[in-house]
């Protein structure tokens, strides 16, 4: 259980590892959304790059650590065949909330 849970610590990280990084190398106004037509739509300060990254990998880790128990929440989800499919489901959907982060 422990191993899991630092699994998802771990991965929540990752864009803020990835910020770190590139945060010297950005713009001092970033786009944070395109147009339907690809044309960029609003900007923000680079700074608040680490508010939207932080708020989601939150958001991140809640969904991770919500589907890590729900065996726990849900009875008829705790048998042990349940639970390896839970455990993959939930690493996936981890994997791709960071992806889009």
């Amino acid at each position: 259980m422990k191993n899991k849970i630092l699994t998802g610590i771990i991965l929540t990280a990752l864009p803020f590892i990835y910020l770190a990084l590139v945060y010297n190398s950005l713009p001092g106004m970033v786009t944070i959304n395109y147009t339907i037509h690809g044309h960029p739509g609003d900007t923000a300060p680079k700074s608040q790059t680490i508010l939207f990254i932080g708020l989601l990998s939150f958001l991140t880790l809640a969904v991770f650590l919500t589907l890590s128990f729900v065996h726990k929440l849900v009875p008829k989800l705790a048998s042990a065949a349940n639970r390896g499919r839970l455990q993959n489901i939930t690493l996936a959907v981890t994997v791709f909330l960071v992806c889009i982060q």
